[in-house]
């Protein structure tokens, strides 16, 4: 699938000149309704690519595929009578990846090499598909034990959870020249939905990525 979508963003970059292709690296957590107890959150790490388009008035309109996420690690360690001091620990890695639109509104339009602008602008996106991993460990009174498994979330699943097709937010960050055709930037993603009713309030995501224009 990632493969299809892939194919259909490059597709739409060789049809309209002046595009410009995205890859970079985000660095998603989320918000929760009810803080889990005695777990650790932390961020997910995932690749996202897309295609944009930048107008005369500095307004950049694209589409990507980007993903959002959190991880959970709880440990814990108490007393068995038959295994002694016993350590478990538990992590979970949940993403959730989105076919996006955004549009970035670049507050200097300048393009001269080494130039730093900001921008601000909002996304949405559609819910695309999904994947849970966890994995357990158990260590005492020299027993070992550990078992992982992952678990795909198509649509029908993301639904059964009370999740929410629709993700929007806004954006901000700045954006680095390089050179006419390549630029590197960073921006903020701050999430105004609530993807998973009940239990996520809100994504936020750090990403850095490099656009390059090829027309």
């Amino acid at each position: 699938m990632k493969k299809q979508l892939f194919l259909i963003l490059i597709s739409i970059a060789f049809i309209h000149s002046g595009t410009r292709v995205v890859a970079g690296y985000g660095m998603s957590t989320a918000s929760f309704e009810d803080e889990p107890e005695g777990v650790d959150i932390s961020y997910s790490g995932a690749l996202n690519f897309g295609v944009e388009q930048v107008s005369s008035t500095g307004g950049i309109t694209g589409i990507e595929y980007v993903s959002r996420g959190f991880k959970m690690e709880q440990e814990e360690s108490y007393y068995d009578w038959y295994y002694g001091d016993v350590t478990a620990k538990m992590e979970a890695d949940f993403v959730v990846n989105y076919l996006g639109a955004y549009y970035l509104h670049n507050l200097s339009q300048s393009n001269v090499p080494g130039s730093i602008s900001m921008m601000v602008g909002a996304e949405i996106g559609y819910f695309w598909e999904g994947e849970m991993s966890v994995t357990a460990e158990m260590s005492g009174g020299g027993y070992n034990y550990s078992d992982s498994y992952s678990s795909e979330i198509d649509g029908d699943d993301w639904e059964d959870m009370d999740g929410d097709m629709i993700d929007a937010g806004i954006l901000v960050g700045a954006s680095y020249n390089v050179n006419p055709q390549l630029s590197i930037r960073a921006t903020y993603y701050y999430g105004l939905t609530e993807p998973n009713e009940d239990f996520i309030t809100n994504w936020s995501t750090i990403n850095v990525a490099a656009a390059y224009a090829i027309n």
